[in-house]
């Protein structure tokens, strides 16, 4: 991945980036696309870093493909701000960002229950400090139309659209409004017309939800019918976290749901919460035309160091038969994951089937 460079064009953020990438014969291009969850830098985390730990080897070498690499960055990267009167509240310090370049992050969303943990200065902070070290950000401003400010990701002649919107609290406190700065709420009137809006100038159109019961294997019924209605209002890819586990896929006529990425980098021990994966999807481009290829690697963290590592043959299996398992639930097309040959590490591909 090479570094992209960032250009305010009225109230989107479009960023170019060179090299990687495809082109192929007859006027064909392409781009792959990767994708993962709940990403910090905090509590029992702080030891490995200390030492020296490579948090991200495993993830690094799995995205080296991928022109663009989205996380939700689920911490404000800022040595200021007051902590918020909560039960749980984190704070990265300013060093961290590199950890995310190094893991070929590019991309991140900041639309969560998090990064308003030590308000307007830290988040300004970590606006600044994404933005020097060449990462595109979207989800949190200092009001509600700066927090929903797209982001155009432009590669090979193929534009993506990226969008981050989250549930916040205590109670809808650290939301934004037209007057108060926050995280961008997933609000409905305000996202389907930022969608309709976006949709003539994008190819592909990908949307960050941060919602959800944390640790329900089901989406509960605010989040199907929410993310429902935005992927059938015009998103071609829904990007869900908040649950901290593996939450189902859902094929909709118009695009696909990732209910939940579970955690990429975070300090929970428990089974549920270590089943973890990366998303890729490869857009083709011809005649105007796009097509999208979509594959998952399994990973499972480490309950020691808490590192991501490449799933072998039993556990990647495991995390296979959980998202079938919890897929069925959603109806509609199930998911259909092929296991891909000659890989360094384990490589499923994912289609869909009615039946």
């Amino acid at each position: 991945m090479n570094a992209f460079r960032i250009i305010i064009i009225s109230v989107v953020s479009i960023i170019s980036l060179a090299g990687c990438g495809e082109k192929s014969p007859a006027g064909e291009t392409s781009i792959v696309i990767a994708f993962a969850g709940d990403t910090f830098f905090d509590r029992r985390l702080l030891p490995g870093f200390k030492n020296g730990g490579d948090l991200f080897r495993d993830v690094r070498i799995a995205v080296a493909d991928s022109d663009f690499f989205i996380v939700n960055l689920e911490t404000p990267i800022s040595s200021g701000g007051t902590p918020y009167d909560k039960p749980f509240v984190f704070r990265a310090s300013p060093d961290k960002a590199e950890l995310l370049t190094n893991a070929g992050i590019n991309v991140v969303a900041l639309a969560n229950n998090h990064m308003m943990d030590y308000g307007l200065k830290a988040l300004i902070d970590t606006r600044d400090i994404l933005s020097k070290h060449g990462i595109a950000y979207t989800g949190a401003g200092t009001n509600l139309a700066h927090a929903s400010m797209p982001v155009i990701l432009e590669k090979n002649g193929i534009r993506i659209g990226f969008l981050s919107f989250g549930l916040n609290g205590p109670l809808d406190l650290m939301d934004a409004t037209p007057k108060r700065e926050g995280t961008a709420p997933i609000h409905l009137s305000n996202i389907l017309p930022i969608l309709k809006a976006l949709r003539p100038q994008v190819d592909f159109l990908i949307v960050a939800l941060h919602d959800g019961e944390e640790y329900f294997e089901v989406p509960i019924l605010r989040v199907l019918t929410n993310y429902r209605a935005i992927i059938d209002a015009g998103a071609d890819l829904i990007i869900g976290h908040h649950p901290h586990i593996l939450e189902g896929i859902e094929k909709r006529p118009n695009g696909v749901i990732f209910y939940s990425m579970g955690n990429l980098l975070f300090d929970q021990k428990y089974a549920a919460t270590v089943q973890t994966m990366i998303g890729k999807v490869k857009l083709t481009k011809k005649a105007q035309k796009i097509t999208a290829e979509y594959s998952i690697i399994p990973l499972i963290r480490n309950t020691a160091t808490f590192i991501p590592e490449f799933a072998k043959e039993k556990n990647a299996l495991a995390v296979v038969s959980q998202l079938k398992k919890i897929s069925v639930p959603l109806g509609g097309m199930q998911p259909v994951f092929q296991k891909l040959t000659n890989q360094k590490y384990i490589v499923y591909s994912v289609t869909w089937t009615n039946g």
